[in-house]
């Protein structure tokens, strides 16, 4: 069953780093979905069966990307039209200062889960 709209899952701890956000069939494909795994920030898209997900932030000025929009293979700022690519989180057009900061994504069983880990930011994952 999908949540009602907006989009939105707040995630449940399944260990101390992996957290679920819902079944892959209900994420709707190239969309920007906000989810809250572990209590952090972070949008979600799906292409097939591939899902990316980033950082809620857009690297220009931190405002969030949650209400902006897929345009193809592109991710696209609501604020000031920076573009990044869906599945690197490069960034495709200006004015963003760099690419979207990855969360670690997979699916198990199903289930898409993020990595997030107890009191860190998603930005410090890779520290």
């Amino acid at each position: 069953m999908r949540p009602a709209e907006p989009w939105h899952w707040v995630g449940i701890m399944t260990d101390s780093s992996w957290v679920s956000i819902g079944p892959l069939d209900d994420i709707p494909e190239a969309e920007i979905i906000p989810v809250s795994p572990g209590g952090f920030a972070a949008i979600v898209v799906r292409r097939g069966y591939a899902v990316y997900a980033y950082e809620d932030r857009c690297t220009h000025v931190d405002y969030p990307l949650s209400t902006g929009y897929v345009d193809r293979d592109e991710i696209v700022c609501p604020w000031h039209g920076a573009c990044f690519a869906v599945e690197t989180g490069e960034i495709r057009c200006p004015p963003a200062d760099g690419p979207l900061i990855a969360v670690p994504v997979r699916v198990q069983e199903g289930q898409v889960e993020l990595c997030v880990r107890a009191g860190q930011q998603l930005a410090d994952l890779d520290q």
